[in-house]
């Protein structure tokens, strides 16, 4: 999916037992321009808040021809207890979202999984221990299921060289 200047890319993660269509408690990296924010969403129908400790690093982020590139690291554990999720050997749900930059803040997302199967679930520690929710509606895989398998794999995979170097 292309995006320009003005929109954003976010994911996040949670615990599995979210309904759908809701971020609670969910751990939320936003892209937009030249950053990457850490954010948290403590209530389900509201914007995710700046994270009070910012503990994404960032070591590149840009939209070149139409497209979002960027790179970034946080701890599997980083301390905060009150608004980031630590990452150990288990399950978690990963959502993501686009949407516009307004006046320099994030709004409302254009896009975001709809039905509990459009999620994506990883184990970012071992992926093949992933436990897979069972549903009972198959979707096909649309441009934005395909973006969200995709943010999927890139950010095990950067959890996975982070805990190999």
């Amino acid at each position: 999916m292309d995006l320009d200047e003005l929109q954003y890319c976010g994911f996040g993660f949670s615990e599995t037992d979210q309904p759908a269509g809701t971020h609670h408690d969910t751990d939320v990296y936003i892209a937009h321009r030249r950053q990457v924010e850490d954010r948290y969403s403590a209530s389900n129908w509201s914007t995710p808040r700046l994270d009070q400790h910012q503990d994404v690093s960032c070591d590149h982020c840009a939209v070149l021809d139409g497209r979002l590139h960027a790179t970034f690291f946080r701890n599997l554990s980083t301390g905060d207890v009150a608004q980031d999720v630590s990452i150990v050997n288990r399950t978690y749900r990963v959502s993501w979202a686009i949407g516009v930059v307004r006046d320099g803040r994030v709004s409302a997302h254009n896009f975001t999984p709809r039905a509990e199967s459009e999620y994506m679930y990883i184990n970012f520690l071992e992926p093949e221990a992933t436990e897979m929710p069972m549903f009972e509606v198959h979707h096909e895989v649309s441009a934005a299921g395909a973006l969200q398998m995709a943010l999927t794999a890139v950010l095990g995979f950067a959890l996975l060289c982070e805990l190999l170097s």
